[in-house]
């Protein structure tokens, strides 16, 4: 299906951004290069976290997607507020680092949280997208 499909895509993605990361930071002491190599490498990450959050997002918004529409509209609406889309990445990391350092937190919250905040902080760009596809299809 093409929500497995993205979720393969996203580990596979992760791991390749954290074996990057892992090498940048391995060697940084060894020359200017590799934290050249590390410092270009958190945009790419930034990015990618930004287009993942929205994935799902776009998913529950707008139904009977193929995978290459869904992937492109979250790399717009990743994009459209990149300091409100910034945040969200900020919060979630923040959030999600919580849940994995502090088992009550994962309790108390989990990943709904998380979840609920995207939601909420997203929502005016989504509805008004909703809103304007669904007048179209009348």
């Amino acid at each position: 299906s093409a929500a497995s499909d993205v979720y393969k895509r996203q580990a596979i993605m992760i791991v390749i951004f954290y074996n990057s990361f892992n090498f940048f930071m391995t060697y940084a002491n060894k020359g200017f290069i590799y934290i050249l190599g590390l410092l270009l490498i958190i945009p790419f990450v930034i990015s990618a976290a930004m287009i993942l959050i929205h994935i799902p997002l776009v998913m529950a918004y707008f139904k009977n997607l193929m995978l290459k529409e869904i992937v492109k509209l979250s790399c717009i609406m990743a994009f459209k507020d990149i300091l409100n889309n910034i945040l969200i990445v900020l919060i979630v990391s923040l959030l999600m680092s919580l849940n994995i350092a502090l088992y009550f937190v994962m309790a108390i919250g989990g990943i709904s949280i998380p979840i609920y905040i995207a939601v909420k902080l997203s929502f005016k760009k989504y509805i008004k997208i909703y809103r304007k596809v669904e007048k179209e299809d009348e």
